[in-house]
């Protein structure tokens, strides 16, 4: 690696990362490949190294990650490719147009800079509108430059999630499965994103080390190590919990137990109050997938069926304990805003707190509060491990399903940006600024680490766009009117659920052809 990678004191411990990431990218129940190319657990071989591990040592760098499998000599000649990225991140995850000193920026000036002259192509980024209100103008721009046949402008869609999923459904990308280069088994692709989202055994879109915003949108629980302290709750003791898998939804309610304070002396529970526990609709929602709950399964056959774990009972139980907690009791707040949790918490008012992991730099290090991270507790101890979901504002990448569109030379950028992301970029956002620069202790770190292990996707959250956001919106609709009658209406949604289902399988088998 160059300059910009960690000193060299810190690598043991950037490999350790690196190989927690390869349980998130390949599977995540599995360890995959990691940086040192080892066997599956369980593999007896003896101690000579027969020819195929000599050949996955020769796939690593220096530092022991794991290398691509692209031609060495693959060059096209000075291309430009052109992305058609959204613009509504805070920050810039594709393109810097030179070194400034900040750690992350460098660290995507130099991967660019390392794939274009590896590749002989030239990196062309295009701004325009392309988040969740945005995407009807997103796709008429592409379906603009589709029609334009060979002399189309963009190659490489980058949008939103659920815009790139729109793309997706209106037939404006190709099949990544038929390109030359790129390679699903690489760690630096999700398996717990690519496996979902092959359909009738085609891959429109995919994420991964490429994206800043994957890190970004990872949701987390903080909670206020003062404020626990406070309560005689040890912030080592909660990580204990986390580590034995004692960390329940069951268990943090009970944490939060005695912790409501009127501060602001109207003699009611406002949003001025201290609360155990505060979230907004969409801050719940970590809660009920983190107790292993998804609105979208994809079948061995590569079609979507609604979750019966969704509609049913467990979902019931977890809507009980969770509303239940909040309206009853002082010690939990239901928040109408995502603003309302967040002013709290930076002000200290709120022992637990659910958001995405970017907060830790944007957001909280700076109001000074000392807090930690855990992930979404488990549903029960039975639970085999803990699931963080995927916020919704993460990039998913296409490639335009236009003439003027050389799918190989695509695949070639994708694959070598997420394979440099993987090794240089990943590491540097994870590394340094995550664990190291935002986390004022080690358990925080290790948190990190255990979270992104966790992580999952959902095709009921990315397609909702397609599917009138009907799992979501449903969801929403429940938390805020306080109703734990949730089986009597999910029987009435499920059927629209299961239509809106057929009808994005049929869009996309005939897509397939």
């Amino acid at each position: 690696m160059k300059s910009k990678r960690m000193k060299k004191e810190k690598l043991l411990f950037s490999v350790a990362m690196m190989m927690a990431l390869a349980i998130l990218i390949t599977s995540c129940a599995t360890v995959g490949k990691t940086a040192g190319g080892s066997s599956a657990a369980g593999d007896n071989t003896s101690s000579q190294e027969s020819p195929e591990s000599t050949a996955e040592a020769a796939r690593t760098d220096a530092e022991g990650f794991l290398l691509d499998d692209l031609p060495d000599k693959l060059n096209f000649g000075d291309q430009e490719i052109t992305f058609l990225a959204w613009d509504g991140q805070s920050y810039e995850e594709f393109s810097v147009e030179q070194p400034s000193g900040d750690i992350i920026d460098d660290a995507i000036f130099d991967r660019n800079i390392r794939v274009e002259g590896r590749l002989g192509v030239r990196i062309n980024v295009k701004k325009t509108k392309g988040g969740s209100s945005d995407y009807q103008a997103y796709t008429t721009a592409v379906k603009g430059d589709i029609s334009a046949g060979t002399g189309s402008e963009y190659d490489i869609l980058a949008a939103y999630s659920r815009t790139t999923a729109m793309c997706a459904y209106m037939g404006l990308a190709k099949d990544l499965l038929t390109t030359a280069y790129f390679d699903i088994e690489k760690p630096w692709w999700p398996k717990t994103l690519t496996e979902q989202s092959t359909i009738g055994g085609k891959l429109y879109f995919c994420s991964g080390d490429i994206s800043l915003s994957l890190f970004h949108n990872l949701d987390v629980i903080y909670f206020n190590k003062e404020m626990a302290k406070d309560f005689k709750i040890g912030p080592d003791s909660i990580y204990r919990l986390v580590d034995s898998g004692e960390w329940t939804l069951d268990k943090m309610i009970s944490l939060c137990a005695g912790t409501y304070d009127d501060l602001d002396r109207d003699g009611k529970k406002s949003d001025g109050d201290r609360f155990g526990f505060i979230c907004a609709n969409t801050q719940s929602q970590p809660i009920v997938w983190g107790c292993g709950i998804t609105a979208v399964n994809t079948d061995i056959d590569g079609r979507m069926t609604e979750s019966d774990v969704f509609f049913g009972e467990k979902m019931q139980d977890v809507q009980e304990k969770l509303f239940g907690f909040i309206n009853d009791t002082n010690d939990g707040l239901r928040a109408s805003s995502t603003g309302t949790g967040n002013t709290a918490f930076a002000e200290g008012r709120c022992l637990f707190f659910c958001n995405i992991a970017s907060y830790a730099m944007s957001k909280f290090k700076e109001a000074g509060i000392s807090f930690g991270l855990l992930p979404p507790p488990k549903y029960n101890t039975d639970q085999d491990r803990y699931y963080s979901v995927e916020g919704n504002a993460f990039t998913l990448y296409a490639l335009e399903n236009s003439d003027g569109t050389d799918p190989d030379l695509c695949s070639a950028v994708l694959e070598a940006l997420c394979s440099e992301g993987y090794r240089s970029v990943s590491p540097t956002v994870f590394e340094v600024a995550m664990k190291v620069r935002y986390a004022d202790d080690y358990n925080t770190s290790r948190m990190y680490d255990l979270i992104r292990g966790g992580v999952v996707f959902d095709n009921g959250r990315i397609f909702s766009g397609v599917l009138d956001d009907i799992f979501t919106k449903t969801y929403n609709d429940q938390f805020k009117s306080g109703s734990t009658a949730w089986l009597a209406k999910a029987a009435v949604v499920r059927e629209e659920a299961k239509r809106k289902l057929d009808d994005l399988n049929q869009t996309f088998a005939a897509l397939n052809g």
